[in-house]
């Protein structure tokens, strides 16, 4: 379907899909009154937890402010669709530009650390806490100055303690055990570290020639979550360290 010349709310203009999954599709669009590009998420009224999950996206969007991370501009309804409306973030994500090239390992260690970094914020400056719930190549945004950029809130859930699962959230193989509701396991920030070493694993497609860095994604992936990282500012000086060495060999 076409959607170029669509304009919604008389303001957001459609310019092409950016992409699609579960019952919603991303959409880039030009937003007539800032004269700025936008990404709009919609989802049909017809599909009520959807639309619930991008209320509760929206919501948490609201509340957060961080430069890696998009900030929000708008939330409508129109017709028989809900849209939420967000910073368009320029950039390529991880999965497409793996596909392109395998990242060496002195790469690997920088984005670690620039994700822990935005995780940091969520977990230790956020009130509550807040769980990522969906680390994964594809919502990691490389922009051209080379900073990463944190997308898709969807799976985001606040940290209540002793709370588990009631759905699955996450994406499999990249989702910690306990994002799983047949887990009784309590769902903590831990599992953001194990997306993390899930995402930095993938991304390194196999080719690990770095003990120390194999170590660290092991650790961040141990099934129990009291064997991972305590923090992301633990898991970060880890990966500084390994920086610190692939710069002495340079």
């Amino acid at each position: 379907m076409d959607y170029a010349g669509v304009v919604l709310k008389d303001r957001y203009e459609l310019l092409s899909s950016l992409g699609e999954g579960g019952h919603g599709r991303v959409y880039l669009a030009r937003d007539r009154h800032l004269e700025q590009f936008a990404a709009v998420k919609a989802v049909g009224k017809e599909h009520p937890s959807a639309v619930e999950a991008l209320e509760r996206e929206c919501s948490i969007l609201c509340g957060l402010h961080h430069p890696a991370i998009p900030r929000i501009l708008d939330f409508f309804r129109e017709r028989e669709l809900v849209y939420l409306v967000m910073e368009f973030v320029e950039g390529r994500n991880l999965q497409e530009l793996s596909g392109q090239e395998v990242p060496g390992t002195a790469r690997l260690y920088e984005w670690g650390m620039q994700i822990c970094e935005i995780l940091s914020y969520l977990h230790r400056e956020c009130r509550p806490p807040l769980i990522y719930g969906d680390l994964k190549p594809a919502n990691l945004i490389l922009g051209r100055d080379g900073r990463i950029r944190l997308v898709d809130f969807g799976s985001t859930v606040p940290f209540r303690d002793g709370r588990t699962a009631e759905q699955h959230l996450g994406t499999i193989g990249f989702a910690a055990p306990e994002q799983y509701p047949s887990e009784d396991i309590p769902l903590t920030c831990g599992a953001d570290i194990y997306g993390l070493g899930a995402t930095l694993k993938v991304l390194a497609e196999g080719r690990l020639r770095s003990f120390w860095l194999t170590w660290i994604l092991h650790k961040c992936m141990r099934a129990k979550p009291e064997k991972r990282y305590a923090s992301v500012i633990q898991l970060y000086r880890n990966f500084q360290i390994g920086r610190f060495f692939c710069a002495k060999k340079k």
